[in-house]
C-alpha cells in the first residue's frame, strides 16, 4: 500500500515522495522515471491512477519548503 507525502518541482522537473507501508520505506522518484517504466510494477499502478493530480500539483509543498532540497 502507497501514500503520497509530497511532490515538487526542482529544476523542471517533478519529484515525488511516497510512503510504501508494506515494506515500511520512502520512495522519491521523477516522474521521468515512471514515464521510462523504472518503478516497481505495484509502485508504478498506483501512480498512474494518480498521476493527474500528481501533475496538477495536488501534492505540491511551498517554495520555502522545497528549497532545502535544492542544490547549488
Amino acid at each position: 500500500m502507497y501514500h503520497v507525502m509530497y511532490s515538487c518541482i526542482i529544476q523542471q522537473t517533478r519529484i515525488v515522495k511516497v510512503m510504501d507501508f508494506e515494506n515500511g520505506q520512502i520512495i522519491h522518484f521523477t516522474m521521468d522515471e515512471l514515464e521510462k517504466g523504472k518503478l516497481p510494477k505495484k509502485l508504478e499502478n498506483y501512480v498512474l491512477t494518480i498521476k493527474e493530480k500528481i501533475e496538477s500539483g495536488y501534492w505540491d509543498q511551498n517554495s520555502s519548503f522545497d528549497n532545502t532540497y535544492r542544490r547549488k
